[in-house]
């Protein structure tokens, strides 16, 4: 599809806004950009280090007459700065990319046509097209090889029941809740010429990763007790267990959540992410253990989060620390000590890995979507760039903003100026409030379809990511801060983030704007409600609006009374009600969009129903609402995607732009015209 087409479309969407005058050969982002964005996803190293095997999304291009459905993933491999090369490309998705142990091949997973499951694939380093490595009789969801290549360990989700499978077909399927779901196994697969058996190694609970000690004694198992997801987030751990019979030599008992790990080139120690205690809603701490050993150590915490870590062949430890807006990679003694901090300055590293002591991460910048660095002494350097049409882009200044809330808290959060403001003319804001709140927003590149920052900044607005009390990146202390508190102290921070961008002269009061999902979504439902008098319009998505009838319908409800509310409803009804957008329906005067995906099990769709139809009975404000068939907690197909995009920056311009009152119109006409 022609760029300009899709681009007329976007200044019909906002005829109020008087096109920016953009520096020459450049032009503003548009929703049809977003269909070029492509995104570094995964890294993994050769044993050697010098080859860096990746995934790269690209979302389809249903405009061009592409099949919908979610981003492509494909596998490229670089040998150096500006030498990448693809793998494996076209209408496929690839993941957990791996080499083999002498390196002359890259291993993945993929569902190729003909193949009834998620299966392993094999491509030679050398070049030659991917071949079939192994297929099982259920989804593979993560693999390992064994150091010696002999042997290959993977987890597959558990095999269905023949009968029901039967009796489905004729027409017999009724689903228990909760209770279908079969439990992920553990298999070795013997590896003998072309020959391959595939050997169930039996573990207790529901597995979901996997990883060898590098001398291939132990093999590194989480599971969770159950497939439920409330398990998956709060009860899983990590366990090395012999890798002939799943005998489980240690586990390591953290409290509450865990995240990466990584072993030491010795077999014996470990490092792994995870939270101080079951109500830390993040697994943001460093600890370092020994296997055989019960003791678990925190060698790196503070008022920061650590995302990410892995171990070098040196024995110093990669670690990926976000603080704030801003993200560094720290390397450390075994003791947590900082041998070397290399800040990213003007980027965010969102992932690394480390092999043969090079490291390589994942980054992005505010005019750059996330590509592929390696470090070289003192900086990363840019190996890749799948994203030159960037260079056409006159991109908004993004930058961190501070603010002291109404106790004396100090907030920041990431603020992305207008591409033009006329002199010191105030500028109409959109509030982008992330999700979690257990996450927070870095100054790298933040433009996709639901909070789309340099799009609205090419039509005239100033956009604020507010990491709210709540957030990550500010150590545990913070995180925890607003819990037991729903719409307190955090959404506080986040009038008072407005506020402060007004004194400072930017913003004009009378034209704000809030948008969020899940979470945040919950926020654009509070704004639109409870402090309605302050926004001019409000897009909802897959957010929470009765704090009650969440806990009976989502799938996460121990997660949500451990790390957020503290306290069960019936311990106190009349609480959850104060803190639930219904009750104060009523008093909404903002135009407000509600937007779901009829799949969602996180935050049922029965939340946005409730919103409004609350609205629909109790106030005279715009309401609309829009479902998404097939899509869940988050959109994850293309047009389902830039349908939202179009919904969203219409909704705003509508009302936050022109100050109207009435409805916009109902269908995206002008897309599906674009579209013939």
């Amino acid at each position: 599809m022609p760029r300009f087409r899709l681009f007329s479309v976007i200044v019909l969407l906002s005829t109020a806004i008087a096109w920016p005058s953009l520096a020459q050969d450049k032009r503003a982002m548009a929703i049809a950009d977003l269909i070029k964005v492509r995104q570094v996803a995964e890294v993994a190293l050769s044993p050697d280090g010098t080859s860096i095997a990746y995934s790269l999304t690209q979302m389809r291009n249903v405009l061009a007459g592409e099949k919908n459905g979610p981003a492509w993933r494909h596998l490229y491999v670089a040998a150096g700065p500006g030498q990448a090369k693809p793998f494996v490309i076209g209408e496929t998705s690839v993941s957990d990319i791996a080499f083999t142990p002498d390196g002359t091949a890259i291993t993945f997973c993929a569902k190729q046509s003909g193949v009834s499951y998620t299966s392993i694939y094999r491509i030679p380093t050398d070049g030659g097209g991917a071949q079939l490595f192994y297929a099982h009789d259920a989804a593979i969801q993560d693999y390992a090889w064994a150091p010696d290549g002999k042997a290959l360990y993977f987890i597959a989700s558990g095999y269905g029941d023949l009968t029901r499978s039967k009796l489905a077909k004729k027409g017999f399927n009724a689903r228990v809740y909760e209770e279908d779901a079969r439990p992920n196994a553990l298999w070795r697969l013997e590896i003998s010429g072309k020959s391959k058996t595939a050997i169930e190694i039996a573990v207790d609970g529901h597995a979901s990763q996997i990883a060898l000690t590098p001398n291939g004694r132990y093999l590194a198992v989480v599971t969770a007790p159950t497939t439920l997801v409330d398990d998956r987030l709060m009860r899983r751990r990590l366990h090395f267990v012999r890798p002939s019979n799943g005998k489980v030599r240690h586990t390591v008992e953290t409290p509450g959540k865990i995240g990466a790990f990584a072993v030491a080139p010795n077999s014996k120690d470990f490092v792994i992410l995870a939270g101080v205690d079951q109500h830390d809603p993040a697994a943001t701490t460093l600890y370092k253990g020994r296997i055989g050993k019960k003791e678990l150590v925190p060698i790196r915490s503070g008022a920061f989060s650590v995302m990410d870590v892995d171990w070098l062949d040196d024995g110093r430890i990669a670690a990926l620390v976000h603080e704030g807006e801003a993200s560094r990679i720290e390397l450390l003694d075994e003791a947590g000590t900082v041998l070397q901090s290399i800040n990213q300055r003007g980027r965010i590293a969102h992932a690394l890995a480390a092999e043969n002591g090079r490291i390589a991460a994942i980054s992005s910048a505010p005019e750059h979507p996330r590509e592929v660095f390696v470090l070289a002494g003192d900086r990363l350097e840019q190996w890749t760039d799948h994203n030159a049409w960037t260079q056409d882009i006159q991109f908004a200044s993004a930058s961190s903003f501070s603010y002291a809330a109404r106790d004396g808290e100090r907030i920041s959060g990431v603020l992305t100026q207008p591409l033009k403001r006329r002199k010191n003319k105030r500028v109409p804001l959109i509030l982008m409030v992330h999700g979690g709140p257990e996450s927070h927003d870095s100054n790298g590149w933040n433009t996709g379809y639901s909070r789309p920052a340099q799009i609205a900044a090419s039509l005239g607005y100033a956009s604020f990511m507010p990491n709210y009390r709540g957030s990550t990146g500010r150590g545990t202390a913070f995180s925890k801060a607003h819990q037991n508190d729903y719409a307190g102290k955090e959404f506080n921070d986040l009038l008072d983030g407005v506020r402060a961008l007004v004194a400072d002269g930017l913003v004009d009061d009378t034209r704000v704007g809030i948008t969020g999902g899940s979470y945040g979504g919950y926020a654009a439902a509070w704004a639109a409600t409870a402090l309605s008098q302050h926004f001019a319009a409000s897009v909802m998505f897959v957010g929470i609006s009765n704090q009650i009838s969440k806990f009976g319908t989502t799938d996460i409800p121990n997660e949500m009374y451990l790390v957020h509310s503290r306290i069960w409803p019936w311990e106190n009804w009349d609480k959850m009600l104060r803190a639930s957008p219904i009750t104060y329906a009523g008093q909404s005067r903002t135009p407000t969009l509600i937007l779901h995906g009829e799949e969602d099990t996180r935050v049922h769709p029965s939340q946005s129903y409730e919103l409004y139809r609350h609205l629909k009975l109790r106030s005279a404000a715009p309401v609309r609402f829009i479902t998404y068939p097939g899509e869940g907690h988050g959109n994850r197909k293309a047009a389902a995607q830039l349908d939202y995009a179009l919904r969203l920056m219409r909704w705003m311009d509508h009302f936050v732009q022109q100050k109207r009152q009435d409805l916009p119109p109902q269908d995206l006409d002008t897309l599906e015209a674009m579209m013939n």
